[in-house]
């Protein structure tokens, strides 16, 4: 236990020099935005969503995206494992996070849809800005398609 203290607190030492706020804190907001848009059984266009959040968990490499809701309610989230330089091309679809859903999700009608295929590009990320963009093309297990580009400037979480 005591292991995992120290290293948490030097991991928050280690950012906070780089100039990122310790870990558990926010910086200035998070932000998103996005182009994203589903068409087949479920039908939503995220152009005008400004309600999302976007978290960055550098530890792990992980980003977490969430539109807000549009159309009858309409969600969309993912959590994308990324590499090195804060890029990458994770699967939508597998493995599966901790709550047993697929990395890419649209929330409708009180229901969790998982995707059955597909690729959520992270094509560009700061990590000193905390600034991450990309595309989304994936198809749901109820065949909803999710096509369209996304960007967000992320907390750290």
């Amino acid at each position: 236990m005591l292991k995992r203290s120290v290293l948490a607190i030097g991991i928050s030492l280690l950012l906070a020099g780089c100039g990122a706020p310790a870990i558990g804190g926010s910086g200035d907001g998070a932000s998103e935005s996005s182009s994203l848009v589903l068409t087949g059984p479920v039908k939503a266009d995220f152009s005008n969503d400004k309600g999302g959040s976007c978290v960055w968990t550098p530890a792990a490499f992980l980003l977490t995206f969430t539109t807000g809701s549009v159309q009858n309610g309409v969600k969309l989230d993912f959590v994308a494992q990324v590499g090195v330089n804060a890029v990458g091309d994770p699967d939508a679809a597998t493995p599966p996070r901790a709550d047993g859903l697929t990395p890419l999700v649209v929330r409708a009608g009180g229901q969790a849809i998982k995707a059955a295929s597909g690729t959520i590009h992270v094509t560009d990320g700061d990590v000193s800005t905390h600034a991450f963009k990309g595309t989304v093309e994936a198809t749901m297990e109820d065949g909803t398609k999710v096509t369209g580009s996304w960007s967000c400037t992320a907390v750290f979480g």
